[in-house]
């Protein structure tokens, strides 16, 4: 995975300000997406390692 390692914070980031810019009007729900996290961004790196033409037919 050494071409996406320069993407690792990416996500982390976009989580971060996702909190930042909803977490006050919606607070409950930001803190349900923020701590699960790693399961809702798994799915992602499944297809990075498994290569991205898995598709729906």
């Amino acid at each position: 995975m050494v071409a996406s390692d320069h993407r690792q914070g990416s996500p982390g980031r976009a989580v971060d300000e996702f909190a930042h810019e909803f977490g006050a009007r919606w607070p409950k729900g930001v803190a349900r997406i923020v701590d699960d996290i790693e399961p809702l961004l798994a799915f992602y790196r499944w297809r990075a390692v498994n290569g991205a033409s898995t598709r729906i037919r």
